[in-house]
């Protein structure tokens, strides 16, 4: 006999009915039914990431909106029994796909099928899966004062309720800390070096973090203090590569640990500081703060020659610098602690340092070391910016492309002689983009630019040479300055001059790509979404329906942005003979943006353009003459 159960009696009925609202929107399936699968991979695969890559190579069969969890599949569409084979390094594996249920929309199995599809929408409107909510990283709140930030977003859920199937949608904030990682482990060592590991141990182990590159979460389980950024570990396809190379290739660039690692430090042995005496206070801290942070970046600095000087004036300042100069010949950097804005002295001191006797120099005002709150990231900063300076290298990226020179071009105007023109050239001489080659030259008015690039590319290819014991096979030239009324003039004059200085080198025909840069343009980038407009995201390139007509040309978004329109670079190939595709010339562009060693980010022109810009402006605006031959192999302008 088959006992009876009574329906659930859940309703009450005393009180008095009101409407109401709810956050659970209800759910209506235009499919009949949803498909269960069952996978089998024969011989066996253990490893679930292996098995999510061979079923994603099949989408074509599947279709795009799958729910797989490594042997159940779930689709919206009927198969019949499938058989495909994926090789692999040691053997073949025979995926085998067979229908075993037929679920109504309604059955609780079909969920996690609902969830994937909630997931691509999700994708789609640009928010972020940060543990199991969605986070709009574009709508960001910043709580300067409290050093924190808020992402706004949602929790979601599906489930099936007595009204049928509901999606559930709630309100969800996620806040986060402006500081990373390395800015609390630093500021750990500043208050407890002897216990700073297990101070670090109790602050990190069982905590979240964000990676910003792709804004995914993991949980600290251990700290390896054994390991350094060049120790190695083995990927998931059996490569072994340093933890530097790996954060490389999926940045494009280091983050900021990795500058705590540089790729080469250039030991400071004898430099000296130069100071009036009412900033000796300032100057005796400043120094101080460069030897303790100099050890964590790899650098070995010594203490400097201290000359005090009695008052600020300009000459006062430039007879002690020659005077220290020619008593000691070994000094590799002068340092000048200024007070006020003062483009006299500045201009001197350069004119000195840069002309008459070359050095490397750095000017400091006493004003931005005068805040003992920020002083230490301010001397890391210059710090960096010396290293630099005197032929140091900071990061790097990876290009594939070998015996590649990469040249940056750039034109300012004299302010002492107005009608006079300065170009900039910065030229590269090794493969990994981080030993660069420069000069300047003046231009009157009448008298083209070509001329004075010749020289120096003549004297670049034949420092590659010594550098490499080979000439450049591709050169890539990025020429800013140039307007669109000017562009027919590059490819029918200037290019031409340019594969005559080719022809001086004997059996030299390398391939040559001129590219022109076009900061001052009216054009703008908007992202949007449903609701509202946004900045668009560094790597962004519109290469089509507003470009030009006549020329291979894109608009690459480079560099980040917090409010605003996006101010878009236009890059005009006028010239390509080095078989680089149009996604070739994109990438480069992109990785060539996150060079310039004065900024830990991406900028807005090519690093070896900007460098071109800073050296033109300096010896337009400051030295009025070409710079001493022997800074050509140091950024001693930035």
């Amino acid at each position: 006999m088959c006992s009876y159960r009574e329906p659930l009696q859940k309703m009450g009925t005393k009180g008095s009915p009101v409407s109401i609202g709810s956050n659970y929107i209800p759910i209506r399936c235009k499919n009949e039914a949803v498909f269960q699968y069952h996978v089998t991979f024969t011989p066996n695969v253990e490893s679930l990431g292996m098995r999510f890559g061979m079923m994603k190579e099949h989408r074509p069969t599947t279709g795009e909106v799958v729910a797989f969890d490594g042997s159940i599949l779930y689709l919206p569409k009927r198969l019949e029994e499938v058989r495909f084979a994926v090789k692999t390094d040691n053997q073949e594996i025979d995926i085998k796909i067979q229908l075993t249920k037929i679920l109504p929309p309604s059955s609780d199995l079909c969920i996690p099928f609902y969830n994937v599809v909630l997931r691509r929408l999700m994708k789609l409107l640009g928010l972020k899966l940060v543990g199991r909510n969605h986070y709009d990283p574009n709508a960001v709140v910043i709580l300067g004062k409290h050093r924190l930030q808020v992402w706004p977003g949602y929790s979601t859920s599906i489930k099936h309720t007595d009204g049928g199937l509901y999606l559930i949608v709630d309100v969800s904030h996620k806040v986060l800390r402006n500081d990373s990682v390395l800015d609390v482990m630093n500021l750990i060592y500043q208050g407890s070096r002897a216990s700073f590991q297990d101070e670090c141990t109790k602050e990190f182990v069982g905590s979240i973090v964000i990676t910003r590159y792709n804004n995914r979460t993991y949980r600290i389980d251990d700290i390896e203090w054994s390991k350094s950024p060049k120790d190695t570990f083995t990927l998931a396809d059996g490569t072994v590569t340093t933890f530097v190379d790996y954060y490389r290739f999926i940045c494009y660039f280091f983050l900021s640990i990795c500058l705590r690692i540089l790729l080469r430090q250039v030991p400071l042995n004898c430099w000296a500081v130069f100071y009036p005496r009412r900033a000796t206070d300032q100057a005796e801290e400043l120094v101080t703060t460069f030897t303790r942070v100099a050890g964590p970046m790899g650098i070995r600095i010594e203490r400097p020659i201290r000359v005090e000087l009695r008052d600020d004036r300009t000459e006062t300042f430039i007879k002690s610098i020659h005077s220290q100069l020619s008593s000691e010949p070994r000094v590799q950097l002068v340092v000048c602690i200024m007070t006020g804005n003062r483009d006299d002295l500045y201009s001197a001191i350069k004119k000195l340092c840069c002309i008459q006797s070359p050095v490397p120099s750095q000017a400091i005002n006493v004003r931005t070391i005068s805040q003992p709150q920020k002083l230490r990231s301010i001397a890391q900063k210059i710090l960096l910016q010396i290293n630099c300076k005197l032929g140091g290298e900071l990061w790097t990226v990876n290009v594939p492309l070998k015996y590649l020179m990469v040249i940056g071009v750039d034109v300012h105007h004299d302010v002492s002689k107005k009608s006079r023109s300065v170009m900039g050239f910065v030229a590269s001489l090794n493969s990994m983009l981080t030993k660069w080659y420069s000069r300047v030259t003046f231009q009157m008015p009448h008298e083209e630019i070509i001329n004075g690039f010749r020289v120096c590319l003549l004297a670049a290819l034949q420092k590659y040479y010594e550098v490499n014991h080979a000439f450049p096979e591709k050169i890539v030239i990025y020429r800013d300055g140039v307007s669109d009324g000017q562009l027919k003039t590059v490819e029918l004059y200037e290019i031409p001059q340019v594969l005559k200085c080719f022809e001086t080198i004997p059996n030299y025909e390398p391939k040559l790509a001129f590219i022109v840069v076009q900061k001052r343009i009216s054009t703008t980038l908007y992202s949007y979404g449903s609701e509202h407009f946004g900045t668009p995201s560094p790597g962004t390139i519109l290469d089509h329906t507003v470009t030009n007509r006549d020329w291979v040309d894109f608009y690459l978004m480079a560099h980040s942005i917090r409010q605003g329109c996006g101010l878009p670079t236009h890059y005009i190939a006028v010239h390509n003979t080095a078989n680089l595709t149009p996604d070739h010339l994109q990438r480069l562009t992109f990785k060539m943006c996150h060079l310039y060693w004065n900024w830990p980010g991406t900028i807005r022109v090519p690093a070896p353009c900007k460098y071109a810009h800073k050296l033109a402006f300096l010896s337009g605006q400051y030295l009025h003459s070409e710079p001493a031959i022997q800074l050509s192999e140091k950024l001693f302008f930035l």
